[in-house]
């Protein structure tokens, strides 16, 4: 079991995640890791990228950030950022790549669909806990908040 990352900053803001990840053992881990950041209000796991845009255009709920994986299995997280980048509702809302993939090639394209961030995923839960610090901090110190305007 991974340990979480606990923090002692506190921004006043948290943040709502959806986490878009068709392997349950890595949405395990990242949930895991995720639920002990103080700076963390929610997060809500989806496997299916028809599930990630229900989830997304509902009006009940709001997210501040998406965390991303390129490998959805049948379908390709890039289909899925596109469609996030291209609806005016949702492309406010920031999406941050979490890949296995270090090709440069899923990096510019990534970029090119006007993902906010592209992360590699480390093997070592430790350094997984750690990025996924940086990104909560990142996205916490900026204006996080946007996406729920």
């Amino acid at each position: 079991m991974v340990q979480g990352i606990r923090t002692s900053v506190s921004t006043g803001r948290k943040l709502a995640i959806l986490l878009v990840e068709d392997n349950p053992d890595h949405a395990a881990l990242l949930r895991i890791t995720l639920q002990y950041d103080q700076r963390v209000e929610r997060i809500e796991w989806v496997c299916e990228p028809r599930d990630a845009f229900d989830r997304l255009r509902r009006g009940d709920t709001r997210f501040d950030l998406v965390l991303l994986d390129l490998d959805l299995g049948h379908t390709s997280g890039f289909d899925v950022l596109e469609g996030v980048k291209d609806d005016e509702r949702l492309r406010r809302t920031p999406v941050v790549v979490l890949s296995t993939s270090d090709a440069g090639s899923d990096r510019k394209r990534a970029y090119d669909l006007h993902a906010n961030s592209y992360v590699v995923k480390p093997v070592d839960g430790r350094q997984l806990g750690a990025r996924l610090s940086e990104v909560v901090s990142y996205w916490t110190q900026c204006d996080a908040g946007l996406a729920r305007a």
